[in-house]
């Protein structure tokens, strides 16, 4: 006789959620490190790398948010498109927070403590 398996779920279990409304942020263009060149490029999210998480965000007030905490590898730094051409992220080096209401699927990125309105970032160098 062959023993039979139960799948079942461990009550202590955290099951992660997705985000759903808010497509993924990280430049889905970027090549990789040295392409197109050494002097100018920027990271896959995979090199980042680049995790997503949704829940409360407790320093945004949003109960159901998608963020991402960007920290760029050294010999980059993050860049954030915030409609008016690309801005650096924290200028002490500290990882970037972004967020998205899924509620309402805009992105944002708090900079030193401002929150700005997003709509691309990437680790890139220089």
């Amino acid at each position: 006789m062959l023993p039979t398996f139960m799948e079942t779920c461990i009550p202590t279990q955290n099951v992660e959620q997705t985000c759903s409304a808010c497509s993924p942020i990280y430049d889905a263009t970027c090549q990789g490190e040295n392409l197109p060149s050494p002097s100018m490029y920027c990271l896959t999210d995979s090199e980042v790398p680049v995790a997503y998480t949704r829940g409360f965000c407790s320093t945004c007030g949003v109960s159901d948010a998608c963020m991402l905490s960007l920290g760029c590898p050294s010999g980059t730094a993050a860049r954030l498109d915030t409609g008016s051409g690309d801005v650096n992220g924290n200028s002490d080096g500290s990882p970037t927070l972004l967020y998205c209401d899924e509620s309402s699927p805009s992105w944002y990125a708090v900079i030193d403590s401002v929150t700005q309105p997003l709509s691309n970032a990437a680790c890139r160098y220089p």
